[in-house]
C-alpha cells in the first residue's frame, strides 16, 4: 500500500500501539509519562482530538461511507470492551463517580451533540 493519508494513519497507529505494548511489557509504569502528556492539560486534548479527528474523518470519507465509518466505530468498540473486561470491576467503580456527578451532562455537553450529529448521519445515510 502506497503511504497516501489513510496508509500513514493506519502505520501511525501500528506503530503507536506497538510502541505502547512494548512500553507496558517492559515498564508499565513509564506509560504514565505519556498518560499524563495526553491528559493532564484536558482543554488542549479535546481541542487537539477534534481537529485530528476531523482530518481523519475526512480523509476517510474519500474511501468509505459513514456507514463503514461506523461498522469499524463497532469493531474497536468490541475490541475495547475485551481489553477493559480484565479490569471491570476498577471500570465500574469508575463509571459509577463519573455518573453520579451532576455535573456530568454539562461537562460531556459537546461529545454528545458530536455523537448525535454522526448518528443521524448514518440513520439518515441509511434510511434516505
Amino acid at each position: 500500500m502506497a503511504l497516501n493519508p489513510i496508509g500513514i494513519m493506519a502505520l501511525f497507529i501500528a506503530l503507536f500501539a506497538l510502541i505502547k505494548i512494548i512500553v507496558l511489557l517492559i515498564n508499565p509504569k513509564h506509560w504514565m509519562k505519556v498518560v499524563r502528556f495526553i491528559y493532564g492539560n484536558p482543554k488542549t486534548t479535546s481541542v487537539i482530538s477534534l481537529i485530528l479527528a476531523a482530518i481523519t474523518l475526512y480523509y476517510l470519507l474519500q474511501q468509505l461511507t459513514i456507514v463503514h465509518i461506523f461498522a469499524v466505530i463497532l469493531f474497536l468498540w468490541l475490541l475495547m470492551i475485551l481489553c477493559m473486561s480484565a479490569y471491570s470491576k476498577e471500570t465500574m467503580i469508575w463509571t459509577d463517580k463519573m455518573l453520579s456527578k451532576k455535573d456530568f451532562v454539562m461537562r460531556s455537553w459537546f461529545p454528545i451533540i458530536l455523537w448525535i450529529v454522526l448518528i443521524a448521519w448514518v440513520l439518515y445515510t441509511m434510511f434516505s
